[in-house]
C-alpha cells in the first residue's frame, strides 16, 4: 500500500514538472535563442527553427556557401564584438540572405568581408564600428539591403577599403553617423569609400538623414563612384560635402528631370546638385573629377490648390451634373441654375429661366433625348420614372443683356438610388441590449495561464492527500 502511494505521489510530481505551471503564474514561452560557436553550428542553427542566432566568438566563413532562406528569416546578435569573417577565396562566393544582422551597440563590425560575397535581402543596424567593413578586391553585392542606426569612424553604415569592384542595388540608407569618439577624421555618414582604385556603382538607392562630424554627411568619396537611379540628400556635415565629399571621381547619371519624376512621391522638387564651394549648380548628367563637394538641393512640393465653389442657392434642386453638350456662346460666365424635372419616356422639353442680378432674366429650351441619359440605360415605357437635372451657366453678352450659355450639363439618377447621406439600411438588424458590436482587432487572451491552473489543481490535490493521509494514520494508531 504505501510503495502505492508512493507512485501516485511520484507521478503527480512529474506531471507538475511537465506542466511548468508554479504556483498559478501565467507561461510565457522565452524566445528561441541559440548560442554558436563555429561555422558548422551557424549552418545547422540557421537551418532549424531558433529565431535568434547569437554569435559567441570570431569564427571564419571557409567555404563556397549559402547562408540563409529566403523563406525562413534569421537575426544573428553577437556576444561583444564577435564578427563573423569571411576570408576564403576570391574564386569562390558566399552568399548571405533574408538575415537581420544586429551587432548590439558593440564596437566592431559584424562581418568582416575579404572575398567575393554577396548579401541579399539583409539588414544591418546597431553596429558602433560600421556594420560591415570590405577589405576583398573581388567583387562585393549588396542588394535589396537596409542599414539603419549604425556609426563608425570612416563609413557609418559601411566601409569599403579594398581596391575591389563593389555594386550597391536598390539598398536604404538611414540614420548612419561618422561620429567615432577619439577620432578626427570620421567621415562618410553612410558610406565611406577608400581607396583610390576601387569601383563603387550605385542603382536605385536612398542615402538620408546620415551625419558626420567630419567631412561627408551621406558618402565620402576617394574611388570611383557612380550613382544612377539613386537618392542622396537631406545628409549633414560638420566639414564639407554634406550630401557627398568627393576626392575621387565621381558621375552623377540622373538628369534634373529624373530627380523630379524620383522625388515626387517624396513630395519634394529637386532644384539640382549645389556646388557647395560656387554656390552654383552643376550640370549633369556628368562626371566630375578631383575635389568636389556637393548638396542636392530640394524645396518642398506645392501642391495645386483647387478654385473655390460658389454655394448654390438654397431654392435650387441638388442634382449632380455629369456631363456637358453644347457650345460655349461667349460672354461674362456666372453662377449657373439647375431645375430637376420627372421623365418617363421620350423626349422631354424644359425651359430653364436664368435670374440676373438686375432683374432681368434669360431663357432657354433644350430637349432631351434618350441618349442624354448619361448614368443609366435608356428607358422604356413602364419604367421608374428617372431623375434628370439640367444646369446652364448664365452670361451676359458684350452689351449687358443677359444671355444663357449653350452649355448644357445633364444628369440622369435613379430615384432609388437617391438617397440622403444619414439614411440607415433597413436590412440590419439593430443589436439588442445585451449585444455589442464586434470590432476588428487584437484579441485579448485570459490572463489566466491553464497549465498554471491545472498545476494549482494538482498541488491542492497533493495538499489534500497528504493531510488525509495523515489523519487515517492517527486513527490506526488510536
Amino acid at each position: 500500500m504505501k510503495h502505492k502511494k508512493k507512485i501516485i505521489l511520484g507521478m503527480v510530481m512529474v506531471l507538475m514538472l511537465v506542466l511548468f505551471g508554479g504556483l498559478g503564474l501565467p507561461v510565457h514561452a522565452d524566445t528561441n535563442t541559440v548560442d554558436v560557436y563555429s561555422l558548422d553550428e551557424f549552418i545547422t542553427a540557421l537551418n532549424s527553427d531558433a529565431d535568434i542566432i547569437c554569435v559567441m566568438n570570431n569564427f571564419n566563413v571557409d567555404r563556397s556557401i549559402t547562408l540563409g532562406d529566403a523563406n525562413n528569416p534569421k537575426t544573428v546578435t553577437r556576444e561583444g564584438d564577435a564578427m563573423i569573417l569571411c576570408q576564403y577565396s576570391d574564386t569562390n562566393i558566399i552568399m548571405f540572405q533574408s538575415i537581420t544582422f544586429d551587432g548590439c551597440g558593440n564596437t566592431a563590425p559584424i562581418v568582416d568581408v575579404n572575398c567575393e560575397t554577396v548579401f541579399s535581402d539583409c539588414t544591418f543596424k546597431n553596429c558602433n564600428d560600421s556594420s560591415v567593413k570590405v577589405w576583398t578586391s573581388a567583387y562585393t553585392t549588396f542588394e535589396k539591403c537596409t542599414f539603419k542606426d549604425n556609426t563608425g569612424n570612416k563609413g557609418g553604415h559601411i566601409s569599403f577599403q579594398g581596391n575591389g569592384t563593389y555594386t550597391l542595388t536598390d539598398c536604404t540608407f538611414t540614420n548612419g553617423k561618422a561620429n567615432k569618439t577619439g577620432y578626427a577624421d570620421n567621415e562618410g555618414g553612410a558610406i565611406y569609400i577608400g581607396h583610390p582604385s576601387s569601383t563603387v556603382t550605385m542603382t536605385g538607392c536612398k542615402v538620408t538623414g546620415n551625419s558626420s562630424t567630419g567631412n561627408g554627411g551621406g558618402i565620402s568619396n576617394k574611388g570611383n563612384l557612380t550613382v544612377t537611379g539613386s537618392l542622396v540628400y537631406d545628409n549633414t556635415c560638420d566639414g564639407t560635402g554634406q550630401d557627398i565629399h568627393n576626392e575621387g571621381t565621381l558621375t552623377l547619371s540622373d538628369s534634373l528631370d529624373d530627380l523630379t519624376t524620383k522625388m515626387d512621391s517624396l513630395s519634394l522638387v529637386p532644384e539640382g546638385w549645389m556646388n557647395e564651394d560656387t554656390q552654383t549648380l552643376l550640370t549633369v548628367p556628368d562626371t566630375f573629377t578631383g575635389a568636389l563637394n556637393v548638396t542636392l538641393k530640394t524645396n518642398p512640393k506645392e501642391e495645386p490648390q483647387e478654385d473655390p465653389q460658389t454655394d448654390p442657392d438654397p431654392s435650387e434642386s441638388t442634382g449632380t451634373p455629369s456631363g456637358t453638350t453644347g457650345n460655349n456662346s461667349g460672354g461674362t460666365s456666372s453662377s449657373p441654375s439647375t431645375q430637376t424635372v420627372t421623365q418617363t419616356t421620350g423626349t422631354t422639353t424644359i425651359n430653364v429661366t436664368v435670374p440676373d442680378t438686375n432683374g432681368t432674366q434669360g431663357t432657354t429650351t433644350t430637349n432631351l433625348p434618350q441618349s442624354s441619359q448619361t448614368t443609366t440605360t435608356p428607358q422604356t415605357q413602364g419604367q421608374t420614372p428617372q431623375v434628370v437635372t439640367v444646369t446652364t451657366d448664365k452670361q451676359k453678352d458684350d452689351e449687358g443683356n443677359v444671355i444663357v450659355n449653350n452649355n448644357i450639363t445633364i444628369t440622369v439618377q435613379d430615384p432609388e438610388q437617391v438617397k440622403t447621406s444619414n439614411q440607415v439600411d433597413d436590412t440590419q438588424t439593430p443589436l439588442s441590449s445585451g449585444e455589442s458590436e464586434v470590432k476588428t482587432g487584437t484579441v485579448e487572451k485570459d490572463s489566466r495561464d491553464w497549465t498554471g491552473m491545472v498545476t494549482n489543481v494538482l498541488l491542492l490535490g497533493v495538499i489534500g492527500y497528504l493531510i488525509f493521509d495523515k489523519i487515517q494514520l492517527k486513527r490506526k494508531k488510536s
